[in-house]
């Protein structure tokens, strides 16, 4: 079975496709609209060239999947609850990497199958971290998951209410310190990115670059 890769290239074990998901003809044909036909081949070349309109394609065919897919897989809420869409076109440039003539729309299906298992089952408030002009908005459901990370590594003592004030503030701080990331005490997308698994089994990476 083929593996995604993460930023820093480990493997993360693809899960079935579900079976809703194959709606299609009789014969299980569907047609491909947009960025999603093109091979993986061309969103790798778009993005050495640095083709800001093919950026866009390629961005928008992926956010428009991740809401397809939000809408229509059961029991959930939003697959990519804390990546960012620059996150998820570097994941997907290691993929068509390995496997260029792999049509884009199978490296998009093949990463939101590797993300099922983390994914946000059911609707979580979405609050501010930190003061309004420089906050991050953030998940209850994702701060709450910083928390137990956190715990686990010894900075963080607090409860598990996804709650963001002065506890979680110093213990991300020290995190970000000891870490070598730019200190804030923000869920950052840096600093969620080593905090939380990218997909069931995973360990947080140690550099998304």
């Amino acid at each position: 079975m083929r593996h995604i890769y993460s930023i820093v290239i480990t493997a993360i074990a693809l899960l079935a496709m579900p079976a809703h998901i194959r709606a299609a003809d009789s014969k299980g044909a569907y047609a491909i609209d947009g960025g999603g036909a093109a091979p993986c081949k061309a969103f790798t070349e778009s993005r050495r060239a640095a083709d800001e309109n093919a950026a866009d394609l390629f961005a928008g065919w992926v956010d428009g999947y991740l809401t397809a897919a939000n809408k229509n897989r059961p029991d959930t809420f939003d697959m990519t609850p804390w990546q960012t869409t620059d996150l998820l076109l570097t994941l997907l440039a290691r993929y068509c990497d390995l496997y260029p003539e792999d049509r884009f729309e199978i490296a998009v299906n093949n990463m939101l199958n590797a993300l099922h298992p983390t994914r946000l089952t059911e609707k979580s408030d979405k609050i501010i971290a930190g003061a309004k002009a420089k906050g991050v908005p953030v998940y209850r459901e994702t701060l709450r998951g910083v928390q137990k990370s956190l715990a686990e590594k010894g900075f963080y003592s607090g409860p598990m209410d996804g709650n963001y004030g002065e506890a979680l503030n110093k213990a991300l701080m020290a995190f970000q310190e000891k870490n070598g990331l730019k200190v804030t005490g923000l869920p950052e997308q840096e600093t969620l990115y080593r905090l939380l698994p990218l997909a069931s089994g995973e360990t947080p990476a140690s550099d998304p670059h």
